[in-house]
């Protein structure tokens, strides 16, 4: 798990290697988020796509209120090839750092609070296949088959 809360200096030179590993789209691979451990750096961030927003990097962030319920498949840029059955919130409310050190919160719904949940979940040491539930294990799917 990351637990390291950067320095405000430190915290912008990761968000633009975040920044540029977020807009490194290849044809089968499509970043929705990406964690600073993903990158190789202990700190407790990442950098997110909004629906038609400009990207957003949470420092720190915790979820301090959820609602509702929803299931869906994930892939992971950790596990290529892999979709897993996932239960998350539906909606989420987040409080963090940006990446200036300015306390922000923001309100998440479907896709956003399944990305926020996913980035949050790398910065604890979880992974997608850590969520599957014990009865959907039968459910993994192999995207690219060999």
């Amino acid at each position: 798990p990351c637990t390291v809360v950067p320095e405000k200096d430190r915290t912008l030179e990761i968000a633009g290697a975040l920044l540029t590993e977020l807009g490194a789209e290849t044809p089968s691979l499509k970043r929705l988020g990406v964690a600073a451990n993903q990158i190789g750096v202990n700190a407790r961030m990442f950098v997110m796509k909004r629906n038609g927003l400009p990207p957003i990097c949470l420092v720190s962030p915790s979820i301090i209120k959820s609602k509702g319920t929803a299931v869906g498949f994930e892939t992971c840029l950790s596990l290529p090839g892999v979709s897993i059955r996932v239960k998350r919130p539906y909606q989420i409310k987040v409080k963090a750092l940006n990446q200036y050190h300015v306390p922000v919160s923001y309100r998440f719904r479907g896709q956003e609070t399944k990305i926020v949940c996913h980035e949050i979940d790398h910065l604890d040491g979880i992974l997608i296949t850590d969520r599957r539930k014990q009865d959907e294990q039968a459910k993994v799917q192999n995207i690219h088959p060999g």
